[in-house]
């Protein structure tokens, strides 16, 4: 499994927190659960680095998050024994086997799992947030979506097509690098759309800190799966 052989490392996303979540469902008459008290699932948590803060912030609300990676999980539970926190809970487990009888819960986030994982998990990850989410609950679910992601497919098209011959990890990840740079540079005289978008995203890739830049750069151009959909589809 990729995510145990190559570190990723995950941080607070604002986006997906339960206040702003919850702002936008009254936005649409909902009656979205106070922060305050509340319960909250994350499937695909990583270290637990997006649900630690909201639980430090909210002691009387319950968290959970799961995540197949073991080393991932394993680092997050050494930070909650440092913080001793007891009201989120970080278990290592397969999304398809999930207990669904472990919910009801006010709000349930998946972020970067989506567009990356086989249809079957997809068809998994809607059944549980059918069928754990309460009558006013919320599932924020992000993914990669077309049109706009046809420019970044090329990369990854690209990317993904130079490395094939290489196993480690992170020699895929140094000559993926290397790579858009090469390509970068020997059409920087152009002015085609195809260099603007090497451009930009050589831009945006130097512009993060080393260990993003990695986890960029494996688990985005270079995973096995990363679907895109029209928002239509999804």
């Amino acid at each position: 499994m990729e995510y145990n052989i190559h570190k990723y490392t995950s941080s607070a996303l604002p986006q997906t927190h339960p206040d702003k979540i919850g702002a936008v469902g009254r936005i649409f008459g909902m009656n979205p659960a106070s922060m305050r008290k509340c319960r909250v699932l994350e499937l695909g948590c990583g270290d637990g680095n997006n649900l630690i803060p909201m639980a430090q912030g909210n002691p009387e609300s319950e968290f959970m998050g799961i995540d197949l990676s073991e080393m991932a999980v394993s680092r997050g539970r050494a930070m909650l024994d440092k913080l001793k926190l007891n009201n989120l809970t970080l278990a290592v487990g397969d999304i398809l086997e999930f207990d669904t009888g472990q919910g009801p819960f006010d709000y349930i986030i998946l972020h970067g799992i989506y567009s990356w994982v086989p249809d079957v998990v997809k068809e998994r990850i809607l059944e549980i947030c059918n069928e754990c989410l309460t009558p006013q609950g919320i599932a924020y679910i992000s993914y990669n979506t077309y049109p706009g992601f046809h420019s970044r497919e090329v990369v990854r098209n690209l990317m993904a097509f130079h490395v094939k011959g290489f196993d480690d990890p992170e020699m895929k990840i140094a000559q993926a690098k290397s790579f858009l740079s090469v390509m970068s540079q020997g059409s920087v005289s152009k002015q085609s759309p195809y260099s603007k978008v090497l451009a930009e995203e050589l831009e945006y890739i130097q512009q993060l800190k080393p260990e993003q830049q990695d986890n960029y750069i494996y688990f985005d151009y270079l995973s096995s799966i990363n679907d895109a959909f029209y928002f239509e589809e999804f």
